[in-house]
């Protein structure tokens, strides 16, 4: 009888068991769900978070007289060799950009915080292609930006000896995404013969012979107010675009004095050439001699 009695007990208590178990199981789950609705947003992963797009745009497609106003001005700090990329003006709105500069330079060198020279390591004292890039606030113009000419693990600051030439694009975020490109050439030390690395733009002036760093930059977009129409070339890009045959000359301590200048725009032709003196401009015929200043613009009229 006992074990008959054991017999019918067994699945009352089997079935008791399985019933805690499930109860348990099931406020374990609840707890949990509500833990997770409780979590506040802000302790969510960062990795959940998307992230950035870089702006993507057609490069120098857009007219001419909707680009922006653009300068790449070298100077010196801290014993290295930076540039500053200043959107002068907009033509076209845009909120922010994107910036990348590529450059070709021959060897470098490292210095401390106090100016002594310290050992480069191996694998970074060769020269080459570098690159940089940032992103501009447009809310103020013109922007302001220092980007140093070369960089290295050696615990202090690697400078570029020789910063011979490179590239600026930059793209622009707004209603209407866009882009523009631009060549330049730098000078370190002063020659009164400076000509371009594509060899189109050669500008003579004795001036320039007591200068050190400057550098010459393609036009992007140009100053209000100039009468005529510029020389417009292909800019051998992959969006078929095109720019004008104009230059900029900045200096990073611009030579004083009254000075002058010859022009030559390779195999460009035109009638007659602008020059932008920061203010106005004037026409001059394409043998005159022209002024010569810091942040000049030399355009080839058709």
């Amino acid at each position: 009888m006992a074990n008959q009695n054991n017999r019918k007990q067994t699945p009352l208590i089997i079935g008791a068991v399985v019933i805690v178990l499930l109860l348990l199981v099931g406020g374990l789950w609840l707890t949990s769900r509500q833990k997770n609705t409780d979590t506040p947003a802000e302790n969510v992963e960062a990795s959940a978070a998307p992230k950035k797009k870089r702006i993507s745009a057609p490069l120098n497609v857009i007219d001419l007289t909707e680009r922006p106003v653009v300068t790449l001005r070298p100077f010196a700090q801290d014993g290295g060799r930076f540039v500053n990329i200043a959107v002068e003006t907009l033509n076209k709105p845009a909120t922010n950009a994107e910036y990348e500069i590529v450059y070709n330079v021959i060897g470098t060198s490292a210095v401390s915080a106090s100016g002594s020279k310290i050992a480069v390591p191996d694998g970074e004292e060769e020269g080459g292609l570098q690159a940089f890039i940032g992103e501009l606030d447009l809310a103020s113009l013109p922007t302001q930006t220092a980007n140093r000419f070369g960089t290295c693990s050696a615990g202090g600051a690697c400078i570029n000896n020789n910063v011979d030439y490179g590239e600026l694009t930059l793209t622009f975020d707004g209603a209407d995404k866009y882009g523009v490109h631009s060549n330049w050439t730098y000078f370190e030390t002063g020659k009164s013969r400076s000509v371009t690395t594509d060899g189109e733009f050669t500008l003579v002036a004795d001036a320039l012979a007591d200068a050190k760093d400057y550098l010459i930059m393609q036009a992007i977009g140009l100053p209000a107010g100039l009468t005529g129409t510029p020389v417009t070339i292909s800019d051998g890009g992959k969006d078929n675009g095109t720019q004008a045959v104009g230059y900029i000359l900045s200096f990073t301590t611009a030579p004083t004095g009254e000075m002058l200048a010859t022009l030559d725009f390779g195999s460009h032709t035109g009638s007659s050439v602008a020059v932008y003196d920061g203010t106005t401009w004037s026409a001059h015929a394409l043998t005159d001699e022209v002024p010569l200043g810091n942040n000049y613009y030399y355009v080839l009229l058709q």
